[in-house]
C-alpha cells in the first residue's frame, strides 16, 4: 500500500482496439460493397424509377355512380309483435309485412 501523495495518477487511459482490413478482392469487401448498394443505391434508383421524387400533391376526384330504384320498406315495431304496421311500395315485399296494414 502506498501513501495517497505518492501514488501514480492515471490522467488518461485509452483501451486497446484492433482494427481488421479486408482487401479489395475479398468476400468481406464483396458482401461489404453489396450491403452499400443495397441500403444507399438501390433506393435511390427505385424512388426515381417510380417518378415520386418531386411530386408536392397529388388527388383524384372522383364521383360515384348512384342509382335510386325508388323502392322503400318501412315497419314500425310497437311494444308487441301485433302492434307492428308496415308499408312498402314493391308487391314483392308484402308477405314480408305484418299483417295489419
Amino acid at each position: 500500500m502506498t501513501l495517497w501523495p505518492f501514488q501514480h495518477v492515471v490522467c488518461h487511459q485509452m483501451p486497446y482496439t484492433r482494427a481488421f482490413v479486408a482487401q479489395r478482392f475479398s468476400a468481406a469487401y464483396f458482401l461489404w460493397a453489396l450491403s452499400a448498394f443495397t441500403l444507399i443505391v438501390f433506393p435511390l434508383f427505385a424512388t426515381f424509377a417510380t417518378d415520386n421524387v418531386w411530386m408536392k400533391e397529388s388527388f383524384i376526384r372522383d364521383q360515384p355512380v348512384v342509382t335510386f330504384s325508388h323502392d322503400l320498406f318501412v315497419v314500425a315495431a310497437g311494444s308487441s309483435p301485433e302492434d307492428a304496421v308496415g308499408w312498402s311500395t314493391r308487391r314483392e315485399l308484402d308477405p314480408l309485412l305484418p299483417k295489419q296494414v
